[in-house]
């Protein structure tokens, strides 16, 4: 809660954080607090961010589109793109459909799948029968056409000796 905030503010930036939770906004305030750090926290939907057009300089968004439903997703993506500054940069970090979570979970809807029950060593416990998104290249196309730019790289990582895999698309955008 808060600790790309925290990084980014510690590394001077003007930093404005956003949160669907009260509590994260209130954790990344006090945090913020502690360290002697200025930011601006404030509760709201990724999909509907409370800033102007053209705020930003960039975007990060690491962990977070992945929850929301494809329709919602793809909104959160064009408020990124509304709220940048032409030039600016956005990060954002969505799963890919190679992640283990998607290999045995239940399609509901497009690009969305019910996180199925643990295998023997799974470690997300905390997520079993969400709805998550898992995109493929192609998808990456289509929610983020809107930038001039797209970069797209992939991060995979292993546990229980390669048993698991946790596979993310790490994007760049540039408005």
């Amino acid at each position: 809660m808060g600790r790309h905030a925290i990084l980014w503010a510690k590394e001077g930036y003007n930093v404005t954080a956003t949160d669907v939770s009260p509590v994260a906004v209130s954790q990344t305030e006090d945090w913020a607090q502690q360290e002697g750090l200025t930011l601006v926290a404030k509760t709201a939907e990724a999909d509907a961010q409370p800033f102007e057009d053209e705020s930003f300089d960039g975007v990060l968004s690491f962990g977070v589109l992945y929850y929301l439903p494809y329709s919602r997703l793809k909104s959160a993506v064009s408020e990124i793109l509304r709220v940048l500054k032409p030039g600016g940069m956005a990060y954002v970090m969505v799963r890919s459909d190679a992640d283990s979570r998607c290999k045995d979970a239940e399609l509901v809807d497009r690009w969305t799948y019910k996180v199925p029950p643990l295998k023997s060593g799974a470690y997300w416990s905390a997520e079993i029968g969400m709805d998550m998104i898992f995109l493929d290249q192609d998808a990456i196309g289509e929610c983020f056409a809107g930038f001039s730019e797209i970069v797209v790289d992939r991060s995979s990582i292993t546990t229980c000796n390669g048993k698991f895999v946790d596979d993310d698309w790490l994007i760049q955008l540039r408005k």
